[in-house]
């Protein structure tokens, strides 16, 4: 029987192009509602995300306390190619936006 503890942890993030986020859990938290957290920090639909830890897969319908992660324990996202072209599409896209924007000396709201 595994038994959960229910205090709140943080857990880094390590997101493609070398960004980290911190999200807060507790063990009885699912991996989905995990992957709900990120999509709502940046943006990156849950079905486009795959979530690792210890080089290990996770399951959505999973609970974190059965990977025994700890407090300041790193997952690792993946997305799939199509989800991170566009994903780079919009970055560059914005860099386009704010280098004629600066050129222009136009401000542009965030």
């Amino acid at each position: 029987m595994l038994l959960l503890s229910q205090t709140k942890k943080y857990i880094f993030v390590e997101l493609p192009e070398d960004k980290e986020i911190t999200v807060e859990v507790e063990s009885s938290d699912s991996i989905s509602s995990v992957t709900t957290k990120i999509q709502d920090k940046e943006g990156i639909a849950i079905d486009q995300q795959s979530l690792y830890f210890n080089e290990q897969a996770l399951s959505n319908s999973d609970i974190l306390g059965l990977y025994e992660m700890k407090n300041n324990d790193k997952l690792f996202l993946k997305i799939n190619a199509e989800a991170y072209q566009y994903l780079v599409s919009l970055f560059e896209v914005q860099e386009v936006s704010n280098s004629i924007a600066f050129f222009f000396n136009i401000k542009i709201s965030e």
